[in-house]
C-alpha cells in the first residue's frame, strides 16, 4: 500500500541520516555537544520543535525547549523510566509534576538515552497541540432516577460532546520510535568510541606526566646531592668552618627529605606527621622524646617545604641547647584546626636546661620566626620560657588538604632507629671491603667516596663509565659495589650483570628513588635514593652485607 511504502522510505531515509551522523561525529567529536547541529540532523528524521542534550551533567538546548531548571527536572524524571530504552510521550506531565507551566514550549518528548550510568540523553521536544475531541455522549452527564430506578435518557445519552485537550503534543508514531532506536545505536557507538579515545588519551597524558615528574625529581635530587657534595668537599680543616658546613648540610638534607616526601605522591600533599618523624629520626634515638598530638593533616607542597625547614631548626636547636640535649628532656608537638579551617601548631619543650632568649639572632632563628608569616601568610610566635621553648604557628587553611585516609598517616621513608646519624658513625661497617663506586658526577662521586671511607672501607675505587667500571672489576675485583643507575646516555645495568655473575653484592643509587624501574633480572635490588647521606648509605649497606661482628 502507499502508506506502507511511505513508511519504508521514511525509515530508509532515517538510516541514511544515521550514517551521516556517525561519519560527521567521527571527524569532529565536538558536534555531539552542539545542539544546533544535532537539531538539524535529528529533526530531518523525526519532526521536533527543539532539542536538548544532557551529557555528564553538562547541558545544551536549541530551538523551542523548556528552561534549564525544567530540563533538569525532566532528566530526573527520565531517570525513573526503564534504562536503555527510547522513551516517548505526548504528555510530559506523566513523568514531571506541574509540566503545564512549560507546556507551551514542550508538551511531549522523545528521549534517546546514550549511556547507562550516569544517564545521558538527547531529547526531542514537541510543543503543545491544543485540539478538540468529539465524544458520543457527555461522560459527565448525571444519572437520572425515575420510577424504575437509575437511567439515561435515550434521546440525550449519545448527544455529541466536545472536550478541549491541553498540555499534549502530537504523539510520536511507532515508525518514529523505531528510527529513534536506530539513532540511539549510532549515538551509543559514537559515545563509546569517544570514551575509549578519551580514556586512552588520559592514560597517555598520565604516563607522560609521571615521566616528567620522575625526571624532574631525579634532577632535583642530583642537584641537591651536588650542592651537598660541593659544600662538604670544600670545607677546610678549621673546626668553625666544619661546624658551619654541618649546619648548612643539615638544612639541605631537610629540604631533600621534604622533597622526597612530597614527590612520593607526584608532588602532592604530604602528611605533617611524616615530616616530624623524618626530622626526629635524624636527631633522636628514642621516638618517645618527641610526642605528637593531633589528627592526620596534609600540607600542600609549598607549605610542606617551608615547615620542613622550620621543624628542622626547632629540632636542631633543641638537640643543641634545649630539652633534647638532656636525657630527661622531651618535646610535645600538637596541632588542631580552627573553626575557619586554619592549622594551629604548637611546639613545647620541657625537662631540659633553663632557657634564655638568644643574644644574637642567627639565621636559624630567622627561619623559625619569619618563614611561616613570609612564605605562607600565617603567624609565628616564639616564647623563650625558662622552663622550655614554646612556639606557636598558624598556617592558613589554603595550604592544607583533606587526609586521603583516616586510618592514619602513611609510613615514612626514615624508620627509627637507623644505622648512621644520630648514632656514632659505624666506622667499621666496611672494614676489609674493597668498594667500587660508579658515579658519573665527580663532586657526587667524591662525596660518596668520603662516606664509604668514613664507614671503614679498605679501598674505594670510582668509575664514571660502564667500560671503566668493567675494567676495574677485571683488574681488582671489589667485594661490594654501589652503582648510579644513570650514567649519561647509558645505564649501569651491564655492570650489574657482571657483578651478579661474580656473586659480588651491590646496590643501585638514583635520584629517581622508588620510581626507578630496573630490568626484571634486577628487580628487588636495594636502591639508595640520592642525595647520598651517611644515614641512607649505612642503612642500605646494613641490609646488603650486615654489620661486622
Amino acid at each position: 500500500s502507499r502508506e506502507r511504502k511511505e513508511t519504508v522510505e521514511y525509515e530508509r531515509r532515517a538510516r541514511d541520516i544515521s550514517d551521516q551522523l556517525l561519519g560527521a561525529v567521527a571527524s569532529d567529536e565536538t558536534l555531539l555537544k552542539d545542539p544546533d547541529w544535532l537539531g538539524d540532523i535529528l529533526t530531518n528524521a523525526i519532526q521536533a520543535d527543539g532539542v536538548g542534550v544532557w551529557i555528564g551533567g553538562n547541558h545544551a538546548l536549541s530551538g523551542v525547549t523548556p528552561k534549564l531548571d525544567d530540563f533538569r527536572r525532566i532528566v530526573r524524571g527520565l531517570n525513573t523510566t526503564a534504562a536503555g530504552k527510547v522513551y516517548a510521550t505526548d504528555h510530559i506531565g506523566d513523568i514531571v509534576p506541574d509540566a503545564k507551566t512549560f507546556a507551551a514550549q514542550a508538551a511531549g518528548l522523545l528521549a534517546i538515552p546514550i549511556s547507562r550510568t550516569p544517564r545521558d540523553y538527547v531529547v526531542l521536544f514537541r510543543k503543545e497541540l491544543i485540539h478538540s475531541v468529539r465524544w458520543a455522549g457527555d461522560p459527565h452527564k448525571p444519572v437520572e432516577y425515575g420510577p424504575n430506578g437509575p437511567r439515561l435518557s435515550p434521546r440525550e445519552s449519545f448527544a455529541e460532546w466536545k472536550e478541549l485537550v491541553e498540555a499534549h503534543s502530537q504523539p510520536f508514531t511507532a515508525s518514529e520510535i523505531r528510527v529513534a532506536e536506530t539513532l540511539r545505536a549510532t549515538l551509543i557507538e559514537v559515545v563509546l568510541r569517544l570514551a575509549d579515545e578519551a580514556s586512552a588519551e588520559r592514560q597517555q597524558a598520565s604516563a607522560r606526566q609521571e615521566l616528567l615528574i620522575a625526571e624532574l625529581n631525579h634532577r632535583v635530587r642530583n642537584i641537591l646531592g651536588l650542592i651537598r657534595g660541593l659544600i662538604r668537599q670544600s670545607q677546610p680543616a678549621d673546626s668553625d668552618v666544619a661546624d658551619f658546613v654541618k649546619v648548612v648540610d643539615g638544612r639541605i638534607h631537610a629540604l631533600a627529605r621534604a622533597h622526597n616526601q612530597i614527590t612520593d605522591d607526584h608532588w602532592g600533599p604530604a602528611p605533617l606527621q611524616a615530616l616530624i618523624d623524618a626530622e626526629a629520626a635524624a636527631f633522636v634515638d628514642d621516638r618517645d622524646r618527641i610526642v605528637t598530638q593531633g589528627e592526620a593533616v596534609f600540607l600542600n607542597p609549598n607549605a610542606y617545604s617551608t615547615m620542613a625547614l622550620v621543624v628542622h631548626e626547632l629540632v636542631t636547636n633543641s638537640n643543641k641547647y634545649g630539652s633534647l640535649s638532656t636525657p630527661a628532656g622531651q618535646v610535645t608537638m600538637g596541632w588542631h584546626r580552627t573553626p575557619s579551617g586554619d592549622l594551629v601548631l604548637e611546639w613545647r619543650e620541657s625537662g631540659g636546661p633553663a632557657v634564655s632568649a638568644p643574644k644574637r639572632k642567627g639565621f636559624g632563628t630567622t627561619i623559625i620566626q619569619r618563614s611561616v608569616p613570609y612564605d605562607l601568610g600565617g603567624t609565628a610566635k616564639v616564647d623563650y620560657d625558662p622552663k622550655g621553648v614554646h612556639a606557636l604557628f598558624c598556617i592558613p587553611g589554603r595550604h592544607l588538604s583533606e587526609p586521603r585516609s583516616v586510618a592514619g598517616s602513611p609510613s615514612i621513608k626514615y624508620p627509627r632507629p637507623a644505622v648512621g646519624h644520630p648514632q656514632p658513625t659505624p666506622n667499621a661497617m666496611l672494614k676489609g671491603h674493597d668498594v667500587l663506586l660508579v658515579e658519573d658526577s665527580l663532586i657526587i662521586a667524591l662525596d660518596a667516596e668520603d662516606i664509604a671511607t668514613r664507614l671503614g672501607a679498605a679501598t674505594v675505587t670510582t668509575a664514571a663509565t660502564v667500560e671503566g667500571a668493567l675494567d676495574n672489576i677485571a683488574a681488582n675485583r671489589p667485594t661490594v659495589a654501589m652503582l648510579d643507575i644513570n650514567l649519561g646516555d647509558r645505564t649501569s645495568y651491564p655492570i650489574a650483570d657482571r657483578l651478579a655473575e661474580l656473586n659480588i653484592p651491590f646496590l643501585f643509587a638514583t635520584g629517581y628513588g622508588e620510581q626507578a624501574n630496573p630490568p626484571m633480572e634486577h628487580r628487588g635490588r636495594l636502591i639508595v635514593q640520592k642525595p647520598y647521606t651517611l644515614e641512607n648509605v649505612a642503612r642500605a649497606l646494613d641490609s646488603l652485607i650486615g654489620l661486622p661482628e
